[in-house]
């Protein structure tokens, strides 16, 4: 018997700009959060293949299969949620190629945002993500007051960049 992969959760377009952060927002100190691992089972140019492994601020867990292809601002994303077995199975695959992070949630502009904390080795490294319906949309956002930089389509800040080769150079602290 296999195990099958089910609910097929079509988002064919993943629309978003992302930006940096020099320090976590006090007023998101405590909110609630999601708990996320991913790895990635396939890089290439234009394609990753990554399990998430995701615990809402109730405890409860989830577990997707997604598949993105392109890169920059718009790129196709496919989720497929699956079985914690088949998960288990695909973590194995990761190694060397995974990210550990908090996520918290908000709105910026009447578009939603995510905050991403990381940590482990990426302990430092704080990137906000706002998500839109339209390449319109995204081009008309401004970048936000409290953000730094933004990095959208910059080598070395994409999650499967981080999970690859670890905190970007520009971001390492001063020794």
């Amino acid at each position: 018997m296999g195990v099958e992969i089910y609910e097929h959760l079509p988002q064919p377009l993943e629309i978003e700009r992302k930006f940096l952060l020099d320090h976590f927002p006090i007023n998101l100190e405590n909110s609630p959060f999601d708990s996320i691992e991913q790895g990635y089972i396939l890089i290439s140019e234009t394609e990753e293949v990554r399990v998430r492994h995701t615990i809402n601020p109730f405890g409860e867990s989830s577990y997707i299969l997604a598949r993105k292809t392109g890169s920059g601002l718009v790129r196709t994303e496919e989720e497929a949620q699956v079985p914690q077995e088949a998960f288990n199975i695909l973590w194995g695959m990761t190694e060397g190629r995974r990210i550990k992070k908090k996520r918290y949630y908000g709105t910026e502009a009447l578009h939603p945002v995510t905050i991403d904390r990381y940590e482990g080795d990426l302990e430092g490294l704080i990137v906000a993500e706002a998500e839109f319906k339209s390449e319109e949309q995204a081009r008309k956002f401004q970048q936000p007051y409290w953000t730094t930089r933004e990095v959208t389509g910059v080598k070395g800040y994409g999650n499967r960049d981080l999970a690859v080769s670890g905190m970007p150079q520009e971001q390492q602290p001063d020794l």
